[in-house]
């Protein structure tokens, strides 16, 4: 048994770009009840935290409720934003992450990305890669 990639030390998450020009990769989440979503997710470089997930997404995750923060959009508006602790198998690990809970496509932040390399092929159908450093 056992993931012979795994144990090279080769572990990467591919994923390809849409039409919209978004790189889209697919994570697994998961919260105390160890109920699964897999969850296609736009990387976004410009997002300093780890994921968003639409309430629906959360709610049916049962994830806790860690704090809620008040935080400033684009517009200069602020916003309070209910902050959950969840799951997420990333790079052959399995990391605990603050998920945000936000309306539109989940998104991946620099958070959940430190530590590793991130390439894309920016063109429609390009391909996504994440692996370790």
């Amino acid at each position: 048994g056992g993931n012979p990639c795994r144990a090279r030390g080769i572990v990467s998450i591919s994923g390809v770009v849409n039409q919209s020009r978004e790189p889209i990769v697919r994570v697994s989440v998961w919260g105390p009840q160890q109920r699964k979503l897999a969850v296609e997710a736009v990387v976004d470089t410009g997002f300093n935290d780890y994921l968003t997930l639409p309430i629906q997404a959360i709610d049916s995750l049962e994830l806790e409720l860690k704090e809620v923060v008040e935080a400033q959009l684009a517009d200069g508006s602020f916003v309070n934003l209910p902050i959950y602790v969840g799951w997420v198998e990333w790079l052959g690990d399995e990391r605990r992450v603050a998920i945000c809970a936000a309306e539109g496509d989940p998104l991946l932040g620099m958070a959940l990305l430190h530590g590793s390399k991130l390439t894309i092929e920016a063109v429609p159908g390009g391909q996504v890669i994440i692996e370790n450093l």
